[in-house]
C-alpha cells in the first residue's frame, strides 16, 4: 500500500516537474522573443531619430529657401516697377508726337502691355507684402482706409462707370495692421471693378463692429459668381472667366492676409449682387475704438 502511494506520489511530482521544465522552456523562448523585439525596436527608433534629424534639416533649408525666394520676389517687382514706369512716361512722349496711324496702333498695343505688366508687378509686390512683411499693429481708422483703397483703384479700366459708397462711420478704428489691412480692400475693390456690370456700376463698403469681430464688407452689383467656382476663387492663379486681365492673385492675396490675421472672408453671391465679407477678430490685446 504504501509503495502504491509513493508510486503516485513520484508520478505527481515528475508532472509536476515536467510542467515546470515547460514553462521554464516557454519563458526563455518569450525572452529570446523580446530581447529579439526590443533590439527591432532599438533600431527603428534609431532610424526615426536619423530620418527626423534629416526631416528637420531639409526644413532648415526650405525656410531658408523660402525667405531667399521672398526676397527676390519683393526685390523684382519693387525693382522691375522703374523700368516699366519709364517706359510709360516714354509712351506718352510718344503719343505727343506725329505719329502715323499704325505707329499709332503700335504705342497703344505697347501701352496695354505695359499697363498689364504693372498690375502684374503690384499684384505681386502685395503678394511679397502679404507674405513676408511682419504685422506691425496700430490703430487705423476704417473709413480713412476704405478712402485710401478707392483712391488707389482709380487707374482701373472700370473707375470712370462707377460709384463707390464708403459707408463706414466715422471713428470706427481697429487696431491692426494697417498696410495689410488696405491690400485687402484695393484687392476686394479692384475685384468689384473687374466682374462689375456692363453700365454703371454701384459699389458698397460698409463696416461695423459686433462682440467678436470687426467686419467690413464690399458689395457689387455684377454678373454674381457661379457656386460651381466658389471654391477656386481664392487658389493663386485662379481667374474666374475672360474679364479678368489680371493674374488671378487678388483674392489668393485677400485670402493670405485674413489668414494671418487670424480672420476669415465669406462669400455672398447671386445675380446682379456679390458680397465679400472679412471679419477680424479682436480681444483686450486687441482692442476696437469708436468714437463717441
Amino acid at each position: 500500500m504504501e509503495n502504491d502511494e509513493r508510486k503516485k506520489l513520484i508520478s505527481l511530482l515528475d508532472e509536476r516537474n515536467q510542467l515546470l521544465l515547460d514553462r521554464e522552456r516557454d519563458l526563455a523562448d518569450r525572452s529570446e522573443e523580446l530581447a529579439a523585439q526590443k533590439e527591432e525596436l532599438t533600431a527603428a527608433i534609431e532610424e526615426v531619430i536619423e530620418k527626423n534629424a534629416f526631416l528637420s534639416e531639409t526644413l532648415d533649408k526650405l525656410k531658408q529657401r523660402n525667405q531667399e525666394l521672398d526676397q527676390i520676389l519683393y526685390r523684382a517687382s519693387h525693382d522691375l516697377k522703374t523700368p516699366v514706369t519709364s517706359i510709360v512716361g516714354l509712351l506718352e512722349l510718344l503719343k505727343g508726337e506725329n505719329l502715323t496711324e499704325s505707329q499709332s496702333l503700335i504705342c497703344d498695343h505697347i501701352s496695354q502691355k505695359t499697363s498689364q505688366m504693372m498690375s502684374l508687378l503690384e499684384s505681386l509686390t502685395m503678394l511679397a507684402q502679404a507674405a513676408f512683411d511682419s504685422i506691425q499693429t496700430k490703430p487705423v481708422n476704417i473709413r480713412e482706409a476704405i478712402s485710401t483703397a478707392i483712391a488707389q483703384s482709380k487707374h482701373h479700366p472700370n473707375f470712370y462707370r462707377a460709384t463707390i459708397a464708403n459707408d463706414v462711420p466715422e471713428g470706427l478704428s481697429y487696431n491692426g495692421d494697417e498696410l495689410k489691412l488696405k491690400i485687402v480692400l484695393r484687392c476686394l475693390l479692384d475685384n468689384a471693378l473687374t466682374f462689375s456690370s456692363q453700365g454703371p456700376i454701384a459699389i458698397r463698403m460698409s463696416g461695423r463692429l459686433d462682440k467678436d469681430n470687426l467686419s467690413i464688407a464690399v458689395e457689387d452689383d455684377g454678373d454674381g459668381i457661379d457656386h460651381t467656382v466658389k471654391e477656386k476663387i481664392f487658389e493663386m492663379f485662379y481667374r474666374g472667366s475672360e474679364r479678368s486681365q489680371g493674374a488671378g492673385l487678388g483674392l489668393y492675396i485677400v485670402k493670405s492676409i485674413v489668414d494671418r490675421l487670424n480672420g476669415s472672408v465669406s462669400l455672398e453671391s447671386v445675380k446682379g449682387k456679390t458680397i465679400f465679407t472679412i471679419a477680424l477678430p479682436w480681444s483686450n490685446s486687441n482692442t476696437l475704438l469708436q468714437a463717441p
